[in-house]
């Protein structure tokens, strides 16, 4: 059941996978946080939206049961929180300061606090969760957008 749901999730994983990377990049090139900088690649912002589609496509597409459609959310949120968790831990190995993962609005910290290793505290926090949201929108995608899915013509016998 788990390879059945990774397989289907391949892309949202190959998708937030480049919107890290895009994000690492702009932050180390310079890139101020804010305003736009921070907006430009949003790993949570696409992990909740991917939950989302991607629940409403569990049942028509995918032919999954709920508790399919539930590991759906919780695979993409736990990929996302991870690659957070080691983007975060790399900055702060590489002493990469303009990092937008030690960026102290990203942490919910006070501007100009010392950040050090504790950054790994909410993210740590976030594995746990983070899953929580994913998955309510994968059964909310599931329960009210998929009705909105086109189903694949049927193949006639004859022309």
């Amino acid at each position: 059941m788990f390879l059945k749901v990774f397989s289907f999730v391949k892309m949202p994983l190959i998708v937030i996978f480049l919107i890290a990377m895009g994000r690492s990049i702009i932050g180390i090139s310079g890139v101020p946080y804010a305003p736009r900088g921070n907006a430009m690649f949003s790993i949570v912002n696409t992990m909740l939206l991917s939950s989302l589609y991607f629940g409403a496509l569990s049942s028509p597409v995918g032919r999954f049961s709920w508790t399919e459609t539930v590991l759906i959310g919780l695979i993409i949120a736990e990929f996302a929180e991870i690659l957070i968790w080691i983007m975060t831990f790399a900055s702060l190995i590489g002493n990469l300061q303009n990092s937008y993962f030690l960026h102290w609005d990203s942490l919910n910290i006070k501007e100009g606090t010392e950040i050090g290793y504790r950054a790994l505290i909410p993210r740590t926090v976030a594995l746990f969760t983070a899953p929580i949201p994913c998955i309510f929108l994968a059964c909310l995608g599931r329960f009210v957008f998929s009705r909105l899915i086109p189903l694949p013509a049927q193949a006639s016998g004859g022309r």
